[in-house]
């Protein structure tokens, strides 16, 4: 697989092992799509989803739901947390038992929409945050996707989805008979005995 790409992801290193060169990802930073219609969010009004983006990485026909919390660190500095899971949400900060329930409904969420074939694409993500976006072939990397697939296996399942992916066949071009002898080297007498000798 050959990955046409103006920015460098995680598991890009593979691809120097790969020798099949006919599967093409072209990735090129789009802009992110503005959603006419917002998607309402999930959590709100808790302590800690005030600083709380929620994402859901559309990776090779599966949705990973994803909670980017914003943790301050200093009175300036601020990092961002991605958590996969409930477990994640629970050993960075505080939740009581009434939102347990609410973290395990968000993270097993299913979207209705099919997006990977409505953009074409192996990989997306939709931002909710004040309005919804979504953002065609990321950059995985900075969403710590390293987590849920490691190097090798991000690379494979993006190459087994393309190669699954209804491919046009090459047409064959239709050569008549005459040209087609022509062309192997062949004439009339080629399986005859000429009559005069």
């Amino acid at each position: 697989m050959r990955i046409i790409s103006n920015f460098h992801d995680y598991y890009d290193c593979i691809q120097k092992y790969d020798e099949e060169r006919d599967l093409i990802l072209k990735r090129n930073s789009q802009p992110e799509i503005v959603f006419e219609k917002n998607i309402a969010r999930h959590l709100y009004n808790k302590p800690w989803s005030l600083f709380s983006t929620e994402y859901y990485i559309g990776f090779c026909g599966k949705v990973y739901p994803l909670l980017g919390i914003s943790k301050k660190i200093s009175w300036n500095e601020h990092k961002t947390i991605y958590c996969y899971s409930a477990i994640d949400v629970h050993s960075n900060f505080e939740v009581d038992k009434n939102d347990e329930r609410l973290l395990e409904l968000f993270f097993t969420i299913k979207l209705k929409e099919d997006y990977f074939k409505k953009y074409n694409t192996p990989f997306y993500v939709i931002r909710r945050d004040w309005n919804t976006r979504i953002d065609i072939a990321p950059m995985l990397k900075k969403y710590e996707f390293f987590r849920i697939f490691d190097v090798n296996s991000a690379y494979q399942e993006i190459r087994m989805y393309l190669s699954n992916q209804a491919q046009p066949n090459k047409l064959i071009p239709s050569i008549s008979d005459e040209d087609l002898l022509i062309a192997k080297g062949f004439d009339k007498f080629s399986f005859r005995r000429d009559k005069k000798k």
